[in-house]
């Protein structure tokens, strides 16, 4: 494994070294064919000969391998990436069987290398992009037209479905706000019920103290019964039936009018 790595390194570094003057002259990058094939072909058999346990182990390790070179940690971040690619992939695609066709493209600013693969349920384009940049690496599964079909129906049945509860929860809200008002019209027949004034109290609580200050004042009902007493009997009538039941207070104004 060492010794591919190593050699994809020199590979690489042939690559690299090229980027400058392409970019003056904006040609195709050069590179060896078939050392480039071998290499690439090594990083995938070493990725698809893993499982998604031992490619997350393997990629979780590679990041903490301290770099020497530019070049080497070229390598490993294709590696890196390689291997997480796969372990996203692998459950779907199944094992690797074999690579069905290869092919190369370069450009003045990347090589990509795509290979086409059957793997034990799919076909899928393994897809490598070497540049300046952090290079990148792919598995893009080949779908039918009808398994394209069924993604896209369930990510419509999804999407709407998110839509419609979302309204419904809206409008479910939006019928609560009839009861608010109904609420609050509650709370203010509530404040708004009669009360007893202060007034009324003090006047109720007078006419008690009054009819009680009448009612107790012996002396005065004595005096009133001698006086109604002399004046039926200066007049020859009877008083033998006279008795005092109640004494109130006349009003005042009526009291003036009759005289």
């Amino acid at each position: 494994m060492k010794k591919r790595l190593f050699t994809l390194v020199c590979i690489l570094a042939l690559v690299m070294s090229l980027f400058g003057c392409s970019n003056e002259k904006k040609e195709a990058i050069k590179y060896d064919e078939a050392a480039l094939k071998a290499n690439i072909t090594a990083v995938f058999n070493e990725t698809v000969s893993t499982t998604k346990e031992i490619a997350e182990t393997r990629a979780a390790y590679y990041k903490t391998v301290e770099f020497k070179t530019e070049d080497e940690k070229a390598v490993y971040e294709l590696l890196i990436k390689s291997l997480e690619s796969w372990a996203t992939t692998c459950e779907e695609t199944g094992k690797y069987k074999e690579i069905l066709n290869y092919n190369t493209k370069a450009t003045d600013e990347s090589v990509t290398v795509t290979m086409k693969v059957q793997f034990e349920k799919k076909v899928a384009d393994y897809v490598c992009v070497i540049s300046e940049e952090e290079p990148s690496v792919s598995f893009n599964i080949h779908y039918t037209i009808q398994e394209k079909m069924q993604k896209a129906g369930v990510n419509t049945l999804l999407g709407m479905g998110t839509v419609f509860v979302v309204l419904i929860i809206i409008i479910f809200i939006i019928s609560l706000f009839k009861y608010i008002g109904k609420i609050e019209d509650a709370f203010k027949k509530k404040d708004a019920e009669p009360t007893i004034s202060d007034t009324a109290i003090d006047n109720t609580i007078a006419q008690i103290v009054q009819k009680e200050e009448l009612s107790d004042d012996l002396e005065l009902v004595a005096v009133i019964t001698a006086a109604i007493t002399a004046y039926e009997s200066s007049k020859g009538g009877s008083t033998s039936g006279l008795v005092v039941r109640s004494i109130k207070k006349a009003n005042k104004s009526k009291w003036q009018n009759a005289m």
